[in-house]
């Protein structure tokens, strides 16, 4: 075989691996909110469907995830994964669609502010290459500091700060926990929607809690109880009583919530203890059960 012959083989090998794949199963990525914080959860909907007519598994093979993610600057710079992870094993039936997200703040060093590029990969069972989604972008962007303390957590000076960041034209509020002798951040967590103009109350208790009090709603308040790790060990809802507006309160060394009512106890008795637990499949299209093919064809011959 001459050198030209073998060059276009090399391509019509590839291309006719990708046509059998992306026959058998279709990946792709919502695109995501256009800004996100520095530093916060950077999550990835991943939507795979099942297009063949036998089931699929997608699993880990040789301890590497089947399911990858290729990320660039917009200079072109690729960005480093941060950590190993391993996704469950998926299994889908013909015709059936999955969706689910993918934080890539732990996994990936996006770690300052520009344009990005990223595109999935799924690797199929029994073949040697992956499926890729298209590129979609974003831009990572800083939060404007409304709240910071420092505090001493076992002699690491850590500096504790409140962000406010807008999505979807709305004001969100973020805790974020920062070591700069260690060049650490231990957490940016989501606190949620507040009032535009609104600014946070925050309290540190006895170097052990940080306390965040804010307005959600024109009638609710959103309390945040966190350790100094950054996760969040309670979280309660106040509704406005009266002209008693909820604030935090410092009593014999111990903060608490004073004025408000407590909106959870104001919430009627649910069943969610009986409620079957979250799946990782959130969507299901054109599977259905061989009992149930079998009554259909029945009720059509009726």
């Amino acid at each position: 075989m001459s050198f030209s012959k073998l060059f276009l083989a090399v391509p019509l090998c590839l291309l006719a691996f990708l046509a059998t794949a992306s026959a058998q199963l279709h990946v792709e990525l919502n695109k995501p909110p256009t800004s996100q914080l520095l530093y916060s959860p950077i999550v990835m909907e991943v939507r795979i469907v099942n297009q063949s007519a036998q089931r699929l598994e997608l699993k880990d093979v040789n301890g590497k995830s089947w399911l990858r993610f290729l990320i660039k600057t917009a200079s072109g710079v690729y960005v480093k994964p941060t950590a190993d992870f391993l996704q469950p094993t998926l299994v889908l039936e013909p015709g059936e669609a999955v969706q689910f997200g993918f934080d890539l703040t732990p996994f990936y060093c996006i770690r300052e502010v520009g344009s990005y590029q990223v595109r999935a990969l799924v690797k199929m069972p029994d073949m040697s290459g992956d499926i890729a989604t298209e590129m979609v972008q974003f831009s990572v962007v800083k939060g404007q500091k409304v709240w910071a303390q420092d505090l001493i957590v076992a002699g690491d000076k850590r500096l504790c700060s409140i962000l406010s960041f807008l999505v979807n034209e709305r004001m969100h509020f973020y805790a974020q926990i920062e070591s700069e002798d260690s060049n650490l951040v231990y957490v940016c967590l989501p606190l949620g929607g507040a009032m535009i103009g609104e600014l946070p109350e925050a309290m540190l208790e006895r170097g052990s809690f940080w306390h965040i009090l804010f307005r959600a709603s024109p009638n609710t308040y959103r309390y945040f109880k966190l350790n100094l790790d950054g996760r969040a060990i309670e979280q309660t809802d106040y509704a406005m009583q009266a002209e008693s507006r909820p604030h935090i309160s410092l009593e014999g060394g111990v903060c608490k919530v004073v004025g408000g009512i407590n909106a959870d106890l104001m919430r009627p008795e649910t069943l969610s203890e009986t409620q079957p637990p979250e799946v990782l499949r959130v969507e299901v299209t054109g599977y259905a059960p061989r009992e149930e093919q079998q009554l259909q064809q029945k009720k059509k011959k009726n």
